[in-house]
């Protein structure tokens, strides 16, 4: 069987929770078809790429969005600079299509218009995967308006979200070309992390350091915890984005005297990060999914997030980890974790069969491979 051409659009070029859920597609499907990337720039996503021999291109395809709206001026600006950019990355694209010729355009986020519109040239279907809320999770203000980017996404000829509240959110009630898949994480870690607290419990928070995902909640949580233990530390993974939010986040942790407390870990591989927490804490502001959720849970890592967006239905409340309304709430949430022994055992079975059963690589690539089946 000649196995199809499928042309992808990814928004990054690191290794971040959208990109870890997109290689799992490339990985799984690529004995099924044949991918070819396009990424922004170097970084670290070539590596995974290059490992696993996936044809990859660099091409800085401008964003049909950013970040902080300012004035309708700059908004203007903006929109001319990308129409602009736009004309030019086209003409390459249509000599990349010469040459690969696809038989699908799958797009990996909603960031990048490119895709729908170099399908519409050549005539060929489009695939929108959509992973972020967009305005009310990253403030991102979309080109030319966000109403032109939801016209475009209603009629791809296939739309897939990451849950049901952020389809909701984008598309309302409709159904038609729409499907919920939520993401895969791996059907087995070698690593069965015991279900017992270190001496000093290690509380984990995942992300790129900007104000979304919540870091500066994460240290007023640990601030409440540490008045009655002080035997917990935070630990906080990932990439510096925002250094002005970075440098808040400084301040406060001087303020409230949290030096020793909490540490800045930069970019660190997934595994070592869940070898070293105890409990996994998710302050992001409408997650989009939460695919450090679920891989915490596969450890068998009880899990505190906040009661927004797509942990609300990764996570049952109470029964395979806790969410969280307030900073209070979330405090005495993860204190009742340290305390009581019994509970975070129970927590940390039900959280690792929870995220096994409901949330496998086997059933996120069977129901991509389908989508993928259907637009062609």
């Amino acid at each position: 069987m000649v196995k199809k051409n499928i042309l992808v659009f990814a928004h990054e070029s690191s290794l971040n929770g959208a990109s870890h859920s997109l290689l799992t597609i490339l990985i799984g499907l690529k004995s099924e078809y044949n991918f070819l990337v396009i990424i922004p720039d170097k970084g670290l996503m070539e590596a995974p790429l290059f490992e696993n021999n996936i044809n990859y291109k660099i091409l800085n395809i401008p964003r049909c969005s950013y970040f902080n709206f300012k004035s309708i001026t700059d908004h203007l600006k903006r929109i001319y600079s990308y129409y602009r950019v736009k004309k030019t990355i086209l003409m390459s694209l249509n000599l990349i299509c010469n040459t690969f010729k696809p038989d699908i355009i799958y797009t990996n986020t909603s960031v990048i218009s490119l895709g729908f519109d170099l399908s519409k040239k050549i005539n060929k279907p489009h695939v929108w995967h959509i992973r972020e809320y967009g305005d009310t999770d990253f403030n991102i203000c979309y080109i030319p308006f966000r109403k032109a980017i939801i016209n475009k996404i209603k009629k791809s000829k296939k739309s897939v979200f990451t849950t049901h509240l952020l389809k909701k959110h984008w598309l309302g009630e409709m159904k038609e070309n729409s499907s919920i898949i939520y993401n895969g994480v791996f059907d087995s870690v070698n690593l069965i992390k015991k279900a017992q607290l270190n001496r000093v419990t290690r509380i984990g928070i995942v992300g790129l350091i900007m104000e979304n995902k919540g870091q500066f909640e994460a240290i007023l949580i640990l601030n409440l915890i540490v008045k009655q233990n002080k035997n917990v530390h935070l630990f906080i993974y990932g990439d510096i984005y925002n250094k002005e939010y970075y440098k808040l986040l400084e301040n406060l942790i001087i303020e409230k005297s949290l030096n020793k407390k909490v540490y800045f870990m930069g970019y660190v591989e997934n595994n070592e990060i869940y070898q070293n927490i105890d409990i996994l804490l998710s302050s992001s502001k409408n997650e989009g999914f939460g695919r450090t959720i679920i891989e915490a849970m596969s450890y068998g890592i009880p899990v505190v997030a906040r009661n927004s967006g797509g942990p609300t239905e990764i996570i049952e409340n109470g029964l395979d980890g806790f969410l969280y309304d307030t900073v209070k709430q979330g405090s005495d949430r993860i204190t009742n974790l340290i305390m009581n022994s019994k509970l975070y055992f129970d927590i940390s079975l039900r959280s690792k069969y929870s995220a096994r059963s409901k949330f496998s690589k086997r059933e996120y690539l069977k129901s991509i491979n389908s989508i993928f089946k259907e637009a062609i």
